[in-house]
């Protein structure tokens, strides 16, 4: 995966999703998502566009180990308050995806951006 990171209004948001631990593929975070309100405060602090061949191939191998994602995600501090630190996977005319890889090198938690 080419990661493309830019300045993005995002950074630095709040978002409220719900992080699914380990899944497989975006549909079990879609169904997930379907089931339940979002539960979960995420401080996006990286966003990566990525073309849809490479949003593609993510959703469909979330597990697989990609070294890009190593020492990201965890908590970082907003406004006196810790928060799961993401990065928003972005593609155009696809639902930007939150990514927790928690330090690892796969997406260990994976959400999906709510409209806000």
């Amino acid at each position: 995966m080419e990661i493309k990171t830019s300045r993005h209004p995002l950074v630095n948001t709040l978002a409220n999703t719900n992080l699914i631990r380990k899944p497989h593929s975006i549909r079990e975070v879609e169904e997930r998502n379907r089931c339940r309100p979002a539960s979960d405060v995420v401080l996006i602090t990286e966003v990566w566009e990525l073309t849809t061949a490479e949003y593609r191939s993510f959703c469909n191998s979330c597990l697989e180990s990609r070294p890009e994602f190593r020492g990201k995600g965890g908590y970082a501090e907003y406004n006196g308050a810790r928060f799961s630190s993401v990065i928003a996977l972005c593609c155009q005319n696809r639902p930007t995806l939150l990514i927790d890889p928690e330090g690892c090198d796969y997406a260990r938690y994976i959400g999906l951006l709510h409209k806000f």
